[in-house]
Formats: structure tokens, sequence, C-alpha cells
């Protein structure tokens, strides 16, 4: 979880102990990815996939529209389905 205004109390690494590791920037998973992700791993049905993606996107996006919460998720994320 990067530093800043996104998530609180998070302070920047120092650049000795970053270079210990490798970072991997990834991104958002794609809502079809998301949908095959759940229906495999969870055992939920096609369509409750697809439910679940919608109101996850749903929740982003209220949440980017009325800044209810700091961070990029603020109501609800991937990991929060799975």
């Amino acid at each position: 979880n990067p530093p800043g205004a996104t998530y609180g109390g998070r302070k920047v690494l120092s650049k000795a102990f970053r270079n210990r590791f490798m970072e991997i920037h990834v991104g958002d998973i794609p809502d079809d990815e998301l949908r095959i992700i759940l229906n495999k791993r969870c055992a939920i049905a096609p369509s409750y996939c697809t439910k679940l993606v919608e109101v996850m996107r749903e929740l982003q996006r209220r949440r980017q529209a009325s800044r209810a919460f700091a961070g990029k998720d603020g109501f609800i994320t991937a990991r929060d389905l799975f």
C-alpha cells in the first residue's frame, strides 16, 4: 500500500530498504477475470458473480463521486469479493 493521502499512516520506505525487494505494480483485475475467479474459487453461480462485480463497481463509482472514504476502493475491494 503506497504512502500518501490514499492510505493514512503510511510512510515512504527508505531507498536502502526498497532495494532489497522487487516491486511489482499490479493494475485492476478486469471484470471478466473477476467473474471467473469468483466462479472457480468460491463456487458461485456465474449470474451471482456478475451481480457481485456489478455491485462492487457501482460502490466504487459512488465512493469516487462522494469522496465518502479516502482511498481508491473505500467501499469494497476485490479482496472483499474473495
